[in-house]
């Protein structure tokens, strides 16, 4: 299908079937990779069947209009019940929209991967290890491409989200294997450079914050679900109620102002106990769905701090308050000093 589509069957000859709780983008790369496709080619070959669906111009990963929907599930060999199923919003229906990571500069990705038109994610290696052995297949899962989700809950590691020797993001290749004639699977491997993403670094026990980080993002993911949050960090608040309040507070956390920093770095800046989380190549001004997974982390830090503060004193910090004061005294010692007290 490079170029001008000479020919395009009326459905595809192999048609791996969705896995639930898979990303739809994830479930397309299986396609795609089983019939010889890059994904690229996949969306074009559904475009070319179905003239009126523009699947490039569509966020395919949630709120697929119903003739993009009708295309997928006609050409897949699926039902419309079964995509719909998977798109975020069904999944999650609490979820707001921009706490769905979407690409930031892949510089290194391939237009191949139709990165603009998915979800972004991070990756834990031991889920992946377990697919290849259960089930012969890699797949991306969903809770993977929230803005909340540093940690597996599963696993409790650190999702990872680049190569770790090419250093490409959106390194996972999904793929239905099938057993080699030795009988062993094949390893799941970087699409760029060939290497194992099998591997990870086992901590022997987390770090308390880590612990707390984990908790969080774990009462958060079953409240998007629909579930009931747990009173420890919701309060007497319900799911959508709890919600609406950590879209705010996290809105104001990464909204830059005056100052070209968002309010949440500034904040580590003046605690000494996080300022040592500062290093690396910053993203000033990124719109939380565009932060890196390192970014996130350190927001969920301050985030767990600051819902802390509240079980101890009943209230919320002012943020924008603190934003103020930061605008009108950002290289001041007044403004570092009351940022480094308020969020003890």
């Amino acid at each position: 299908m490079h170029g001008h589509v000479a020919f395009i069957p009326e459905v595809l000859p192999i048609a791996p079937p969705p896995i639930a709780g898979e990303l739809i983008s994830s479930w397309l790369l299986r396609v795609a990779l089983a019939n010889g496709l890059t994904l690229a080619q996949l969306v074009q070959g559904i475009e070319a069947r179905f003239p009126e669906v523009l699947l490039r111009r569509a966020f395919v990963d949630d709120q697929l209009s119903p003739s993009a929907r009708y295309a997928l599930a006609k050409f897949l060999r699926v039902t419309e019940k079964n995509v719909k199923a998977l798109e975020l919003g069904q999944q999650f229906p609490i979820l707001p929209s921009e706490w769905i990571l979407r690409s930031i500069d892949w510089d290194f990705g391939s237009p191949d991967r139709f990165v603009e038109g998915r979800a972004r994610y991070a990756f834990c290696p031991l889920c992946i290890q377990e697919m290849s052995r259960r089930t012969q297949t890699v797949w991306i899962r969903s809770e993977w491409a929230f803005v909340f989700q540093t940690h597996c809950n599963r696993h409790r590691t650190p999702l990872v989200e680049s190569c770790a020797i090419c250093f490409v993001d959106d390194p996972l290749l999904p793929i239905t294997n099938l057993p080699a004639s030795n009988g062993s699977l094949a390893l799941a491997s970087c699409w760029n450079c060939g290497s194992s993403l099998l591997f990870c670094d086992l901590e022997s026990s987390a770090s308390s914050m880590a612990v707390e980080i984990m908790c969080l993002e774990s009462a958060i993911l079953a409240m998007v679900a629909g579930n009931s949050p747990e009173p420890p960090w919701s309060g007497q608040l319900c799911a959508k109620a709890f919600t609406e309040k950590l879209r705010i507070l996290m809105q104001r956390l990464t909204t830059t102002t005056q100052d070209p920093l968002p309010l949440f770095v500034r904040i580590a800046d003046a605690d000494p106990r996080l300022r040592h989380y500062l290093f690396g190549r910053q993203r000033p001004g990124m719109r939380i769905e565009r932060l890196s997974w390192y970014w996130r982390f350190l927001l969920m830090i301050v985030l767990v701090r600051h819902l802390n503060s509240r079980e101890k004193t009943g209230v919320f910090y002012d943020l924008r308050v603190l934003t103020q004061l930061w605008c009108i005294a950002s290289t001041g010692v007044f403004c570092k000093t009351f940022l480094s007290k308020a969020f003890r």
